[in-house]
């Protein structure tokens, strides 16, 4: 079981969010009456979205949200019958907090709370975690992950239910260590490898030794990674892309530090969600495919991401401390 496709979800987010900002707006009607028709998963998303949106009862909230943040001014201040501007500017803007809020907990959050109940150990956004297995094989997890493990006579099994995670195995000659992420399995032989279960993409990089990959999607793949490769496999294709990779450069998240070569815009922001405490909308194709190499500070996500987006003339924007917009300026 894995989470919501990440990109569908965000534009439904958007699209809920920009809706309610302007209800009357006929253009935005028919962007999302059109993005609405080109599959169900963007109806399910939607419709996840709006029902978030209906639980909280954002409207009835909102306005006491609306007088903590902007009280209003005296009633002789202003002509009777009409709300002032910053008034209704504050309105608003209490009212998409309001939802964001809710939707991150209920729409986005919900699919890990459930994944948490099937792992064995798991790690909030923002921490890691290391684990000594019963054979001594360290398993050490990222931010936002969940893992579950099964041991047995014959083979010594782990499940990488959401996120990523790096492992230093320990030799058995009788049962080998097997790690599953959906259709991929990776088989230990003498190895410390990390494994990354992204939203556009399934990764393998291998530190020292060699595994073996198996890949039973669209485009079936079997085949050995030694050493300083990766391996790279597209969710919507199953195209995979087997690569070079600075041995350094393996798991580095485990220093603070994301290091990257060559990565798209999407792919840095996919990372850096495992440190922030909230939701990353993403917003643009363009910039979305633009891509970077540098070394970025995970322990402050917001100026790695300004950093990041910075050489494309990007922004970062915190509607909150827990909701950033990431867009062409």
């Amino acid at each position: 079981m894995t989470r919501p496709n990440q990109e569908i979800w965000e534009r439904a987010l958007d699209f809920l969010l920009r809706v309610k900002g302007a209800p009357d707006d006929a253009a935005l009607a028919a962007e999302l009456h059109s993005w609405l028709a080109e599959s169900e998963e963007h109806g399910r998303a939607y419709r996840r979205a709006e029902n978030a949106w209906h639980v909280t009862g954002a409207l009835r909230f909102s306005d006491r949200a609306t007088a903590a943040i902007h009280p209003a001014p005296a009633a002789a201040a202003r002509p009777a019958g009409r709300v002032a501007p910053s008034r209704r500017r504050g309105w608003r803007r209490a009212l998409a907090v309001t939802a964001v809020f809710a939707i991150c907990v209920l729409g986005f959050k919900g699919p890990s709370l459930w994944l948490d109940l099937l792992a064995d150990y798991v790690t909030p956004a923002g921490q890691h975690r290391e684990v000594v297995l019963s054979d001594g094989s360290m398993a050490t997890l990222n931010g936002d992950t969940a893992v579950a493990v099964n041991y047995g006579g014959s083979a010594r099994e782990v499940t990488i239910l959401s996120g990523e995670t790096f492992f230093n195995v320990s030799p058995d000659k009788k049962r080998p260590f097997i790690v599953r992420a959906e259709a991929l399995t990776v088989e230990s032989l003498g190895t410390a490898f990390d494994v990354n279960v992204g939203s556009d993409a399934l990764r393998i990089a291998v530190q020292d030794g060699t595994v073996r990959v198996r890949y039973e999607g669209p485009r079936p793949i079997d085949l050995l990674l030694a050493r300083g490769e990766g391996l790279t496999v597209e969710r919507s294709s199953g195209t995979a892309t087997q690569d070079k990779i600075a041995v350094a450069q393996v798991a580095s998240w485990r220093t603070g530090r994301l290091v990257v070569d060559g990565a798209t815009i999407a792919e840095v922001v996919d990372e850096i969600r495992r440190y922030h405490h909230g939701v990353i909308l993403l917003r643009g194709q363009a910039l979305a495919t633009r891509k970077v190499t540098g070394v970025y500070n995970l322990d402050d996500p917001v100026a790695a991401l300004r950093a990041a987006v910075a050489p494309h003339s990007g922004s970062v924007r915190e509607l909150t401390p827990y909701v950033l917009v990431v867009s062409d300026r």
